[in-house]
């Protein structure tokens, strides 16, 4: 902020009513009020910075809802040292559709990394598959990764003794392969093979430590027993995820 400087008074040298009084001018006038206040409202008037705000004391109290919008935040400016800790910011000041993965630092607790999805439809088979992999990269906290299947049940044959879809989270081993360590696990089994078209939702979740070694991660799909050819296990989405917390 910088310095501001009263008016001179009616004795044309002093700045203050009491050096302008004792230099024998006994009289205030409105326009050396005006010449001493107008400066200060020009300036506080819309015109306050950053300078001006002491550290942490903005909170949500001197923010007009949803007043804040993306164009008023720089790219990955957003860490935890921005934010007070006793305040932050509530998602009534933040305007709709504000902010995006690029307003965040990497690692300030949005998602850290996505591998790929599918929608295609086809059959599982006996043979543990990889349907989806990839490199998460360097981890600085903690990672939650994910596996997630769903599909249906697809039998007509009766007397059958029944079907599960497997999903499987693992971690290394050889691209485009079905190894490597077995990090998480789901199974959806159909006991009752009358009923056709049951749908099933598969979900494998792994929370691993922070690691500066990049990661190779698989999803994997097979069903079991194997089964006359008329009892199908079919998927239709995929997904292979990691959401990484600083």
């Amino acid at each position: 902020m910088p310095i501001i400087q009263r008016g001179i008074k009616s004795d044309g040298v002093s700045r203050t009513f009491a050096a302008a009084l004792a230099a024998g001018y006994t009289k205030i006038k409105s326009a050396e009020v005006d010449a001493d206040l107008d400066p200060l409202y020009a300036l506080v008037n819309g015109l306050l910075g950053v300078d001006n705000l002491a550290a942490n004391s903005v909170g949500t109290s001197q923010l007009i809802a949803q007043a804040v919008t993306a164009a008023k935040i720089a790219n990955g400016t957003i860490t935890t040292a921005q934010l007070n800790a006793a305040a932050g910011i509530l998602g009534s000041q933040l305007a709709a559709n504000t902010l995006s993965t690029d307003r965040f630092q990497t690692n300030a607790g949005v998602p850290g990394f996505f591998f790929g999805a599918s929608n295609s439809v086809a059959a599982l088979t006996n043979t543990e598959t990889v349907l989806l992999e990839g490199v998460s990269g360097n981890r600085t906290g903690t990672v939650i990764v994910g596996a997630w299947l769903s599909g249906q049940f697809l039998t007509s044959a009766l007397g059958s003794s029944g079907i599960s879809a497997i999903v499987q989270l693992r971690e290394g081993g050889t691209v485009g392969v079905a190894d490597g360590t077995v990090r998480a696990t789901d199974t959806a089994t159909q006991l009752d093979t009358t009923i056709n078209n049951v749908p099933y939702s598969l979900l494998a979740l792994w929370a691993a430590n922070a690691s500066t070694a990049n990661a190779h991660f698989k999803l994997t799909v097979q069903r079991t027993p194997a089964g006359p050819v008329n009892i199908e296990a079919y998927r239709s989405t995929i997904r292979l995820f990691g959401l990484q917390f600083a």
